[in-house]
């Protein structure tokens, strides 16, 4: 049986399937696909299923509880049709968490009782979480647990706060152990081959053609979007100032366009162009979040992107003075429900010996934000003092 994997995935299938799918593709560059569980890529034909799903639950860290609305597998009955405002513990028969064979009851269950792993409900599209009386007596704790929602509507900052919340448990695959380097001289062992895992939609029950082509096509749009917020979404275009030869030639070139002229930087001004990063101490995660700021410095304008929860947002009212520090704006989009709002961060900065000091003040959202405080460094400097950090 292959090793446990960190992230146990549990959904039914006629209620989440693509959310299922579009998931595990978002997770799967940062976690590693050894590090997430989902049936139908991690089951092999002819294993006990019972006693698989048993052994990646209890080996797992996490257990994301995916909850559309039909999760507690509801089922039509005489005089209580599908759809129907429910009470679970009314008409057992109505819904399958009640039958105690039931895998997704089962795999809860299981995590529940035995307090690991750390149980997680997902609540998808504004689905509400269950009541106590809707479910049986081992699962009513989960009713108990904080949930995050997974909306389509705002899914690139619902994954985001999900991938941060995750790494309180699980490490990213870019800072997993690493294997001891080869005694020089010798050579350096192979990789070791990743588990076999089963793609694609095989095994879905409830799926034909037409309905997996177009699982398929929300899921590769949703995974679109998470690796934006992952990668490098609304990054700006390089300059277009000529064609470098080689990789230097193209870094240099970047520098040259970014850095300011002598004759634009004022005398008494510090020299802000370039990338620095800050670990932002967002109010609703876990822990802070890393964010990236580039600036272009011409005279007393500031111009460039800062990063919000990953994604770059290009500055504006941007302004540099020795005297009152920097000044900018970025904008974002909040939406809940149907109610589409635009962000306005407002940054002021002090530069200091050990940075930037800033202060971040967010309006026009749903609920009144509280003032941000952190510290910008330059990239170069906190990449150094990672590399030199004991492992």
């Amino acid at each position: 049986m292959p090793p446990a994997a960190a992230i146990f995935i549990s959904y039914r299938r006629e209620d989440a399937a693509g959310h299922a799918r579009a998931l595990v593709q978002a997770l799967n560059p940062v976690f590693g696909p050894e590090q997430v569980f989902i049936d139908a890529d991690d089951m092999q034909p002819g294993e006990d299923f019972e006693a698989r799903l048993g052994a990646a639950v209890r080996g797992a860290q996490v257990m994301l509880v995916l909850i559309g609305p039909r999760w507690r597998g509801e089922r039509e009955t005489p005089g209580h049709p599908p759809g129907q405002a429910d009470t679970g513990a009314a008409h057992p028969a109505a819904a399958r968490i009640f039958d105690p064979t039931d895998y997704v009851r089962m795999e809860v269950a299981t995590a529940l009782a035995a307090g690991q792993p750390v149980v997680l409900p997902l609540l998808l599209d504004n689905t509400p979480m269950p009541s106590a009386a809707q479910l049986p007596p081992e699962l009513q704790a989960l009713t108990l647990r904080h949930a995050l929602p997974l909306a389509h509507l705002r899914y690139d900052a619902d994954l985001a706060r999900l991938v941060q919340t995750l790494q309180t448990w699980v490490a990213p695959a870019s800072i997993q152990t690493r294997p001891p380097a080869a005694p020089p001289g010798s050579a350096a062992p192979a990789p070791a081959p990743a588990p076999a895992r089963r793609a694609g939609w095989q095994g879905l029950p409830g799926l034909g053609a037409g309905a997996g082509a177009v699982a398929v096509a929300v899921a590769v749009a949703l995974t679109s979007l998470a690796a934006g917020w992952l990668l490098w979404a609304a990054r700006s275009p390089a300059p277009q100032a000529g064609t470098p030869h080689d990789a230097a030639a193209a870094a240099q070139s970047e520098a040259q366009s970014a850095a300011p002229s002598a004759a634009s930087t004022p005398a008494g001004m510090r020299t802000l162009a370039g990338r620095w990063v800050a670990d932002v101490p967002y109010r609703w995660l876990p822990q802070p979040r890393r964010e990236q700021l580039r600036f272009v410095q011409r005279g007393d304008t500031l111009e460039g992107a800062v990063s919000f929860l990953g994604v770059e947002r290009p500055i504006e009212e941007g302004r540099y003075s020795a005297r009152e520090g920097l000044q900018f704006v970025i904008r974002s989009t909040e939406v809940l429900g149907s109610d589409e709002r635009t962000l306005v961060h407002r940054f002021r900065g002090v530069v200091q010996d050990e940075g930037i000091a800033f202060e971040m003040q967010t309006t026009g959202g749903h609920q009144p934000q509280t003032v941000l405080r952190f510290t910008a460094r330059p990239a170069a400097a906190a990449a150094d003092s990672a590399d030199s950090a004991p492992r």
